[in-house]
């Protein structure tokens, strides 16, 4: 059900995948350096135009120039998990903001089935303890006003090390020799549950609202700390600070 493109480590997780019952034809390219694995893929959609429905992914065992939300820099040395990947959308999203609740919701799912109790830390954060376990950055590709495919970049901390304001899965579950690979072929099984998840708005952000990591959000530019009402319908955020409500839109 997958398509490794030649490379040790991408028939790994090939491997690793069938192991997993994956339901998708996953092309996968490999790489254990690279300045940024959404680069690679970019240029990999570019040069060879979907001809199928199967997903692709790019991985890198480490990133030299990975990049997060707003151009950020994304720490990404080797012992974590950091991907690229495409997935062909079969249902129709009405934003970027529903497409990343949907991978926040599959991804968390996941971690909560290996007991991992993970919240998520609007709109791009998976935190455990209030560290930081993943990081995602979504986004839709359209043409003609049709969405065609979504993009996701997710990061993952495994056993690298990691900062003080992170957590790794070898912290989490107090085990040192985690295999990468085997939670790399999760990461992508439970991105193949992300379409399934978009058929029924109302309810992923139902469940989104029940992963929220804390209920007030602080406006650095206003200085304002505003109550969490919960989530619109199109991933949104619903603010209320007095008599002031608001929706925050950041994908937008």
């Amino acid at each position: 059900m997958f398509k490794a493109l030649p490379s040790t480590g991408a028939a790994l997780i090939a491997s690793a995948l069938k192991a997993h019952n994956s339901s998708k034809a996953w092309q996968i390219r490999y790489k254990p350096v690279c300045a940024s694995t959404e680069k690679l893929l970019s240029q990999w959609l570019e040069e060879n135009p979907w001809i199928n429905d199967s997903p692709r992914v790019v991985l890198a065992a480490r990133q030299r120039f990975g990049k997060g939300q707003y151009d950020r820099k994304w720490s990404s040395p080797k012992g974590g998990i950091w991907l690229s990947a495409a997935i062909p959308l079969g249902a129709p999203v009405r934003s970027t903001g529903l497409f990343g609740l949907a991978v926040a919701v599959a991804v968390a799912k996941m971690l909560h089935g290996s007991r991992i109790p993970v919240s998520l830390k609007w709109p791009n954060d998976l935190m455990v303890s209030q560290k930081k376990l993943a990081g995602f950055l979504p986004r839709v590709i359209s043409r003609g006003g049709i969405i065609q495919s979504a993009r996701i970049g997710i990061g993952l901390n495994v056993r690298n090390p990691v900062s003080t304001e992170a957590i790794s899965l070898t912290q989490v579950l107090g085990q040192k020799n985690i295999s990468v690979t085997e939670w790399t072929s999760k990461i992508l099984i439970s991105l193949e549950n992300v379409i399934s998840l978009l058929n029924d708005n109302q309810s992923l952000c139902r469940e989104a609202e029940k992963l929220l990591y804390v209920r007030h959000f602080y406006d650095s530019k206003t200085g304002k700390t505003w109550d969490i009402e919960g989530l619109n319908s199109d991933g949104s955020l619903i603010l209320k600070n007095g008599c002031d409500a608001k929706s925050l839109y950041r994908w937008d």
